[in-house]
């Protein structure tokens, strides 16, 4: 990857506990609004029984339009699951439950094309496959993805997890991603920092 000083280094997008330390915030050549000037989520966006968490305060409503009555405000952190998509095309609402079982209507996107909810857990798909060891899900980072660290991050010179630290990437630090690791599970990427190294 490449970081926001322009180092150029590996870093590891999941930790040993299988958790994904890497959010992606911009697709190679994919807009956030797919050109149209209007926000939308991306292909891989939450679906129907995957378990995904509020990254900021959301609001809960009774119904799909967000001129409806609020049923709560859902905090930064609550678990939330997926039960159906709603009938805008972009796909930003969502009937959802919460973690005391309150059945509503949340937006996946904010205003400004933020996307509010991170995925924890895909329906019917464990984070580690069922291999025993964490691997990254299909919609994982690419080559040329911009990327922002979830928490802070070892940048080395190798793939080897051993090898000399280049630097400590800090929580949302901005990294662009160069290429994939031999690592069959996708966890290492070569990365470029700001500056270029």
């Amino acid at each position: 990857v490449k970081d926001s000083k322009g180092n150029r280094g590996w870093i590891s997008a999941l930790s040993k506990e299988g958790n994904i330390l890497l959010e992606i915030v911009k697709r190679a050549n994919q807009s956030i609004n797919g050109g149209s000037g209007q926000a939308s989520l991306p292909e891989h966006g939450p679906r129907p029984q995957d378990i995904c968490v509020c990254k900021i305060g959301i609001v809960m409503r009774w119904e799909e339009d967000v001129n409806s009555d609020i049923i709560r405000r859902l905090p930064a952190g609550e678990k939330l699951e997926i039960l159906k998509p709603g009938a805008d095309p972009k796909g930003r609402p969502f009937m959802v439950k919460d973690s005391k079982g309150n059945r509503g209507w949340i937006s996946a996107l904010s205003k400004e094309g933020n996307i509010l909810l991170e995925i924890v857990k895909r329906a019917n798909q464990s984070i580690n496959g069922g291999s025993g060891q964490a691997s990254l899900p299909e919609h994982g980072p690419r080559p040329q993805d911009i990327c922002v660290c979830k928490i802070g991050i070892v940048m080395r010179w190798e793939e080897d997890v051993n090898s000399d630290i280049i630097r400590r990437l800090p929580a949302g630090e901005k990294l662009e991603i160069l290429k994939p690791g031999a690592d069959p599970k996708g966890r290492p990427f070569m990365v470029k920092d700001s500056k270029g190294n």
